[in-house]
């Protein structure tokens, strides 16, 4: 997940993980600024076919707002498809 990432959306920056079962991501800024730009992401990419958790539903402080959780527990091919549609919701957001 991280390697089709960096490959189809640079700009994100995709954060290791030290376990579990999902990556967190932190976006660019929204056309508005930082802001909640997760959520506005997680609503876009849903409807593209993918469900990433906006940052800010899991901080508990409002420090992730830029952030979206994603799974890389399913086989590499629907990661593949998964960061595709992903490129595609992108450029809805970051055109």
């Amino acid at each position: 997940l991280q390697a089709a990432l960096a490959d189809a959306l640079p700009a994100w920056e995709v954060r290791p993980p030290a376990g579990g079962l999902s990556t967190w991501v932190r976006l660019p800024a929204g056309p508005g600024g930082p802001g909640a730009v997760g959520d506005h992401f997680a609503a876009v990419a849903l409807r593209h076919g993918v469900a990433g958790l906006p940052g800010g539903a899991a901080s508990v402080d409002d420090s992730h707002l830029d952030h979206i959780r994603l799974s890389h527990s399913v086989p590499p091919d629907v990661l593949a498809e998964g960061v595709r549609r992903l490129a595609i919701a992108a450029s809805e957001v970051w055109p």
